[in-house]
């Protein structure tokens, strides 16, 4: 009834992402990006449904475009020590994680 309405698209698209339904989840918040770029818990779920997609350099992208929005998140930070690792950059991976304790050592 309203394909606008942001909180309803973002909401489907976490829905989709329960279900795994990653590609439909990517989907819906790439259509919210549009008019929200900058909205910080879309670019999370995106990244993270790149994620389980294997599109590691999409998630990556994501993330750092969330960082800039929230430079200490410590999911945020985890997930990118994460990626690097997975792509074989132990190094930089292991900064990420570092940075990831400073910001939530819980």
């Amino acid at each position: 009834l309203s394909p606008e309405h942001a909180g309803a698209r973002f909401q489907l698209g976490c829905i989709l992402m329960r279900r795994h339904e990653y590609k439909a989840a990517v989907y819906e918040f790439n259509e919210l990006l549009k008019s929200h770029p900058n909205h910080f818990e879309s670019l999370a779920n995106l990244a993270l449904c790149y994620l389980q997609t294997g599109s590691l350099d999409k998630a990556a992208k994501c993330y750092w475009q969330a960082l800039e929005l929230v430079p200490e998140d410590g999911d945020i930070l985890f997930n990118l020590g994460v990626i690097h690792m997975q792509q074989g950059y132990a190094g930089e991976g292991i900064k990420y994680y570092q940075r990831a304790v400073k910001a939530a050592p819980d």
